[in-house]
């Protein structure tokens, strides 16, 4: 009897090692795929704004260009004014000689 007593208690001991050891593996498995979850989300994330970084980039680029263009334009309006106001000085000059 005691003989069997202690079998029993070691298959109820070795049974209760194996779902411990089973248990522990379930979690390990579970930690493991929310790791991987939140490394999923988070490399997505990365790529979200890999190209919200690139479209902004691309808005930058363009009104820089646009600021460039409109620059331009500034500078040659600047100078085609001051022709026309140099212009209009010399008529002005021209009609004051012919006035003496």
């Amino acid at each position: 009897r005691a003989l069997r007593a202690g079998q029993g208690e070691a298959r109820a001991e070795a049974e209760g090692q194996r779902r411990r050891a089973a248990e522990a593996e379930g979690q390990a498995a579970a930690a493991e795929a929310e790791w991987a979850g939140k490394l999923s989300s988070l490399e997505f994330e990365m790529k979200l704004l890999q190209r919200a970084s690139e479209a902004h980039s691309d808005t930058v680029s363009g009104l820089e260009q646009e600021r460039e263009e409109l620059h331009a334009k500034l500078l040659r309006a600047g100078e085609e004014r001051r022709a026309r106001q140099s212009e209009a000085d010399q008529h002005r000059l021209d009609a004051e000689r012919e006035k003496v």
